[in-house]
């Protein structure tokens, strides 16, 4: 949704689950995680998005424009924040 995209291809499911596997740790293998650890959702579902977005522009899927230059920080602008002030 942040990079207006109309189509989602199965890669990005691809490039998603391997943004994902990427973020897990030696420690969290040894602990016998298989993903990382719950507290970290909103950092690794950042970097996973932003991993997905570069994609999308490069394919020109994506329909937000100027295209973002650091994806991340474009993530994080457009993720919900659940902390009330």
């Amino acid at each position: 949704m942040a990079c207006g995209v109309h189509q989602v291809p199965n890669k990005s499911f691809l490039i998603a689950a391997k943004a994902l596997a990427a973020q897990v740790t030696k420690d969290d293998i040894d602990l016998g995680r298989i993903y990382p650890p719950l507290t970290k959702i909103r950092e690794v579902s950042t970097k996973v998005a932003a991993k997905v977005a570069e994609y999308f522009y490069a394919e020109n899927l994506a329909t937000v424009e100027p295209q973002p230059k650091d994806k991340v920080s474009f993530i994080r602008s457009r993720q919900y924040d659940y902390r009330y002030d």
